[in-house]
């Protein structure tokens, strides 16, 4: 099968064009991402029985704008995450919550994996929201490890010094909690 050039990108916004022109129509945009999936050499591909060809993603194809959790702050507390496109993932070991740099700024964003080689990057509102649910567990002399916890599984955000995290944080050290 010869690969087209479908002439489509998705913007760092989520938003897709195809010859430069925003599709508007949201349930068009729907239906691609269910062919949509990334190789391993990191190209996009839309894929139908009939036909392949590479499309060009500035940053991650989905975005995530909604967030909620279940059972805030139990052992049984369970995130889930809504995209653009509405997808509903549910932060667990098979959607892992990653921080990488971004390919458009290079700084350090979340970003939540998704199946077919897909991720979702967290909108910053969303993440800001995210880190209301954090919690800190200790990780090395004066460092603590800043994440939150779904699924029974704690994620990462990254490293604090002991001395910057919040005293209404609570560091985490139950032994329900599997990395």
């Amino acid at each position: 099968m010869i690969p087209r050039d479908y002439q489509m990108r998705i913007a760092r916004d989520g938003t897709w064009f195809h010859q430069s022109d925003p599709i508007r129509r949201h349930r068009l945009v729907k239906l691609f991402s269910t062919v949509l999936s990334r190789r391993d050499d990191g190209q996009y591909w839309l894929k139908t029985p009939a036909e392949q060809g590479i499309i060009e993603v500035e940053d991650a194809p989905f975005v995530v704008q909604a967030m909620r959790v279940e059972n805030a702050g139990r052992e049984d507390q369970t995130i889930h995450f809504i995209t653009n496109l509405d997808h509903d993932l549910t932060l667990s070991v098979d959607t892992p919550l990653v921080m990488r740099p971004s390919p458009v700024t290079g700084e350090v964003t979340p970003y939540v994996e998704m199946p077919r080689g897909l991720s979702a990057r967290l909108g910053r509102t969303v993440f800001y929201e995210l880190v209301d649910h954090a919690v800190a567990r200790s990780s090395t002399d004066d460092v603590a490890e800043l994440g939150v916890v779904s699924d029974g599984v704690f994620f990462s955000l990254g490293q604090v010094s002991d001395d910057d995290i919040p005293t209404e944080m609570a560091t985490d050290s139950s032994a329900a909690i599997r990395k």
